[in-house]
């Protein structure tokens, strides 16, 4: 469980600084999209303010990531279901999003994390699956 958890932490921790970078430099990543901005350039400067609002909900989205972190440290069984779904359908659409964007940095970096997430929330399926979790680090369980 110690290892799962911390593995779970580099995508938030990739999540942050993606946030701050959209958030910091949005033409950066605008120039992905430079075929769009070339066909039609009135949407390049809206995309420049869309992919500023991404940045903010990159940032919020941390936020929730880990208070389902705290609660999956804590074994809570939903936690371990809301990451699943997180980051096989949130990091699922970006991975799309960047695969028809031909992005192929991001396409590889997408595909790591979702990876990772997966190989992590793969340690600790049995024990959140099982009906029967450890009782967090610290505590004992009580007997009956």
């Amino acid at each position: 469980m110690s290892i799962s958890w911390k593995l779970l932490t580099i995508p938030i921790i990739l999540h942050v600084l993606a946030g701050l970078t959209i958030l910091l430099a949005p033409g950066w990543w605008s120039a992905y999209f430079t075929e769009l901005a070339k066909a039609y350039p009135d949407v390049s400067d809206i995309m420049s303010q869309f992919m500023a609002v991404i940045g903010l909900a990159h940032l919020l989205v941390v936020v929730v990531f880990l208070i389902v972190l705290s609660a999956y440290r804590k074994r809570a069984r939903w936690a371990w279901w809301t990451f699943l779904f997180a980051f096989t359908f949130g990091w699922g659409a970006d991975f799309v999003l960047e695969v028809s964007a031909g992005i192929a940095w991001a396409i590889f970096a997408t595909a790591a994390v979702i990876l990772l997430a997966w190989v992590a929330l793969g340690m600790t399926a049995q024990e959140f699956l099982s009906g029967v979790a450890s009782p967090p680090p610290g505590t004992r369980r009580k007997e009956t």
